[in-house]
């Protein structure tokens, strides 16, 4: 199956046609910006003969701009990463969002002027939900 994804990039404004459901996080950077690494899913496939699911999955930047308090509520038994189970987004004015993500391990929460996904490589097919490390050129 070919790959027919032409966008790279999505901000703010893509919001509501988004989704993060079952997106690996690998690592968290800091900085003016809260930087996710993860590995977006940007279709699910499902093959009619087997009934299972294929992914088209890339690796990606989900940067949160002008990012400020900050709150992380994560409690890990054992270290094997982070899924997102959802984003969500709350208007606060005309400059600033209220993003809530949950994961299956925890939330973080954070205030920011918005966000920019940047697809690091060209999507994959893969019956995982996941890159290798190899398969995605490394960590942040």
């Amino acid at each position: 199956m070919e790959n027919k994804f032409e966008k790279t990039i999505w901000t703010q404004a893509d919001f509501p046609q988004m989704g993060w459901h079952d997106c690996s996080i690998y690592a968290i950077q800091l900085a003016d910006t809260v930087d996710l690494d993860i590995d977006y899913i940007l279709k699910w496939v499902i093959e009619e003969e087997s009934r299972s699911y294929n992914f088209w999955v890339a690796p990606a930047t989900l940067r949160f701009n002008d990012a400020r308090n900050l709150r992380i509520n994560i409690d890990l038994e054992f270290v094997n990463g982070l899924e997102i189970a959802n984003i969500d987004q709350k208007i606060l004015n005309q400059t600033e969002y209220e993003y809530l993500i949950e994961t299956q391990e925890g939330t973080i929460e954070l205030i920011a002027s918005g966000f920019t996904q940047t697809c690091r490589k060209s999507p994959e097919l893969k019956s995982q939900q996941c890159l290798s490390e190899e398969e995605r050129g490394g960590y942040l």
